[in-house]
């Protein structure tokens, strides 16, 4: 009919809008990628300071870059299964999934966010002058890492929109997106030309009626020998052992 037609091609569309939503992810989360890469083990000012100890402080040591680096991986990771999970078609345990982790990943990213945002702004925004390191040399702003850190934060600000947003069209099109593929998988179950009689055994049991429409005949009961006294042998001592 038209109206099925209809909301086929309609929620073929809501389909389509999840997809190229998780492929904007992708592009972003590259660029992510590539400023956490950058970014690992880069000083805050050049030269860098050397002291033991004090040489982590001013840097993006290897913890952060390790952090920002394996969340970007893993968000790749995501956005590439989510989509194919979207192109196969979600059941409500697929559902379940792909909604709880989008949740997970969006608190994630927004921690991630305000991290990253903190050390653009608080860190690199302020070394705007010339410093003495513990060598004796002077030392300014590493103009690269602001540039690259700054980048890494408006990534991260980005993508947790991107997620929140998918979130919310996941939610308010749970019933179309499911109902779809219900009558997708309707549709494409194979149909029977057997009846209920075909669910039906053909064996028979001699003395009891055959089953319902099996077109099998029921043959005579077989009757049971009367028993006589004589069957029973009397108790004796001679055919008692001990």
């Amino acid at each position: 009919s038209t109206q099925s037609t209809g909301d086929t091609r309609l929620s073929m569309e809501k389909h389509q809008i999840l997809q190229a939503g998780f492929a904007l992810i992708l592009v972003l989360d590259f660029i992510l990628f590539v400023c956490a890469c950058y970014s690992c083990r880069k000083c805050y000012v050049t030269p860098c300071e050397n002291a033991s100890g004090l040489e982590d402080i001013y840097r993006v040591n290897d913890g952060m870059g390790f952090q920002l680096v394996f969340t970007s991986m893993t968000l790749f990771t995501h956005a590439v299964h989510s989509a194919l999970l979207i192109n196969k078609g979600l059941n409500p345990s697929s559902f379940g999934y792909l909604t709880g982790s989008m949740i997970f990943f969006t608190v994630l990213l927004l921690a991630l966010a305000a991290y990253w945002t903190c050390i653009s702004i608080e860190i690199m925004g302020d070394l705007n002058g010339e410093y003495t390191l513990s060598s004796g040399e002077t030392a300014t702003r590493n103009s690269g890492l602001k540039s690259a850190i700054e980048c890494a934060a408006a990534m991260l600000w980005f993508e947790w929109i991107g997620y929140a947003v998918l979130v919310g069209l996941l939610q308010m099109w749970e019933q179309d997106i499911m109902s779809s593929q219900a009558s997708g998988d309707r549709a494409s179950e194979p149909h029977s030309d057997f009846g209920p009689a075909a669910y039906q055994t053909q064996y028979q049991v001699d003395g009891y009626p055959p089953p319902v429409n099996s077109g099998a005949v029921a043959g005579p009961a077989v009757s049971a020998s009367p028993v006589k006294p004589q069957d029973f042998a009397p108790m004796t001592s001679s055919n008692v052992r001990l």
